[in-house]
């Protein structure tokens, strides 16, 4: 094994405990803020959920192009864009 192959294995644990990562915070987060006793943080939560589905679309691009299914990177890239202008949406509306 050359020391190039080791490292693109840690390359993807990393990206893996990283989108992990941050996908709980985000999802932890919003939970929180649901069930707290203020109407407007519903709304700011909802945001935290589009902005996770963004950032497992990211991840799922990335494994498509590790895995070489080109067909459905282009899905993969759709579904960011859509998630992304929800979003953006929504952070129009809400402040």
């Amino acid at each position: 094994m050359m020391k190039g192959d080791k490292m693109g294995v840690d390359n993807g644990k990393a990206i893996k405990f990283g989108y992990y990562a941050i996908v709980a915070t985000l999802l932890t987060g919003a939970g929180i803020m649901i069930f707290d006793n203020h109407y407007y943080n519903d709304s700011i939560s909802i945001l935290l959920i589009f902005a996770a589905y963004i950032f497992q679309g990211f991840y799922d691009l990335y494994r498509s192009l590790k895995d070489g299914t080109k067909k459905w990177t282009f899905f993969h890239i759709l579904y960011i864009l859509f998630a992304i202008s929800v979003l953006v949406w929504g952070i129009t509306k809400v402040f």
